[in-house]
C-alpha cells in the first residue's frame, strides 16, 4: 500500500526513488471518469494538474478544496483538473466520496497502481503540473502548499499568448 505523505515512511534507499521531475516527459495515458468520459494526458493536450490522491488519505481530502478552488478559477483559462484515485474500490464509492466532498472536476481511478508507478508517486496526495507537450511543469509530494495556486497562475500566464 502507498503511503500518506503526512505519515512516516520506513527508510528508503534514496538512489531507488525520484518522483517525476520538472522537464521530464509525463507518461501519457488515457483514461475513462467515473461519469464515463475519457480524458489523456500527453502532448497536444490540455494543461493539466493530475492530484493522485486515496480515500483513506487525510492530507489528501484536506486538500480538495484547494484543488476545487483552482479548477473554478483557472478552468477558464484552459487549465483542466484530474483527480485519479489509487483506491481499489468501486467506481460509485469514489463517486460518492466526491459528491460528499462537492468536487466538480474528473474523478478517474487507478486500482492497479500502473498509473502511480508511471509517475513514481511513492506517497499520495502527488500533484504534477503538465504542460501541452507532455511535459512535467512542476510536481509537489504530499499536500499542495498554498503557493501553488499562485505558481499555476503564473505558469499559465508565461504560456498565454
Amino acid at each position: 500500500m502507498m503511503a500518506c505523505a503526512s505519515q512516516p515512511e520506513a527508510p528508503a534507499v534514496v538512489s531507488e526513488f525520484r518522483t517525476m521531475q520538472t522537464g521530464e516527459k509525463a507518461p501519457p495515458f488515457s483514461a475513462v471518469d467515473i461519469g464515463g468520459t475519457s480524458h489523456s494526458v500527453g502532448p497536444a493536450q490540455p494543461v493539466t494538474l493530475l492530484n493522485m490522491w486515496a480515500t483513506w488519505c487525510g492530507p489528501c481530502i484536506d486538500e480538495f478544496p484547494d484543488l476545487q478552488q483552482i479548477h473554478d478559477d483557472l478552468g477558464p483559462s484552459g487549465l483542466r483538473v484530474l483527480g485519479m484515485s489509487v483506491d481499489d474500490i468501486d467506481p460509485e464509492a469514489i463517486r460518492v466520496f466526491g459528491q460528499r466532498l462537492s468536487v466538480t472536476f474528473p474523478l478517474l481511478m487507478d486500482p492497479s497502481g500502473t498509473l502511480q508507478d508511471q509517475y513514481r508517486a511513492g506517497a499520495v496526495p502527488s500533484t504534477f503540473l503538465i504542460d501541452a507537450d507532455g511535459l512535467i511543469v512542476q510536481s509537489w509530494t504530499g499536500r499542495l502548499p498554498s503557493s501553488a495556486h499562485q505558481e499555476i497562475v503564473n505558469y499559465l500566464n508565461t504560456t498565454t499568448p
